[in-house]
């Protein structure tokens, strides 16, 4: 009780000016009633000086609840956000052909090398990926992914049509998916980038 008691001071007296103003105008009014015979009874002035600290206590009252809807709202926004499980993986087979042979799609904008790779997912619960893109130098990759629900454990191979800006040798990577209105992404690792010209058949 001590503990809320010396809460609620500190939370009242925020309000002083309002406290003031209805004890010094109920004060102020029984005087003048007083010295002046005004027929107005003293209870009129007390209730006035009780309004004060009313509106003070209310006003007190409000800004707490406030923040604590405040805190529960931010508190039910963090559940959700560490209650949702989601990661995207590369796992392990890279492969390079030419659009549509071994298997391979066609390029989505003409390039003449495709890379697949096999990829992982973890989403608990479901959700939608909306979108797969390879970061290679800097830039995005899109894929031939089509937008689809992922549940737990899940893995696909996946194409990405190489512009020629990606010059031959190894380069960092990562993988992104777009899932649950945010972006996701893979740990960095590296891929060998073959000479466009020389992919074997």
């Amino acid at each position: 009780m001590w503990h809320s008691f010396k809460e609620y001071t500190p939370a009242i007296f925020k309000w002083w000016w309002v406290i003031v103003m209805g004890f010094a105008g109920g004060t102020i009014g029984a005087i003048l009633s007083i010295q002046r015979g005004l027929d107005v009874p003293i209870w009129v002035w007390v209730a006035i000086a009780l309004v004060g600290l009313f509106i003070a206590q209310f006003l007190a009252f409000h800004k707490i609840r406030a923040e604590r809807d405040q805190l529960r709202i931010e508190s039910s926004t963090a559940k959700q956000v560490s209650s949702r499980l989601f990661s995207i993986q590369y796992q392990g087979d890279i492969d390079f052909s030419t659009p549509m042979t071994r298997g391979f799609p066609d390029s989505p904008s003409g390039e003449k090398l495709m890379l697949r790779i096999l990829v992982g997912f973890v989403a608990i619960p479901a959700v939608l990926v909306e979108s797969v893109t390879l970061e290679v130098i800097g830039k995005r990759i899109p894929s031939n992914w089509e937008s689809a629900g992922i549940g737990q454990s899940y893995g696909q191979y996946i194409y990405f049509g190489i512009p020629n800006w990606v010059n031959p040798g190894k380069h960092s990577v990562r993988l992104f998916a777009f899932a649950d209105g945010k972006e996701w992404s893979s740990e960095e690792f590296s891929v060998d980038f073959p000479e466009q010209k020389t992919i074997l058949i």
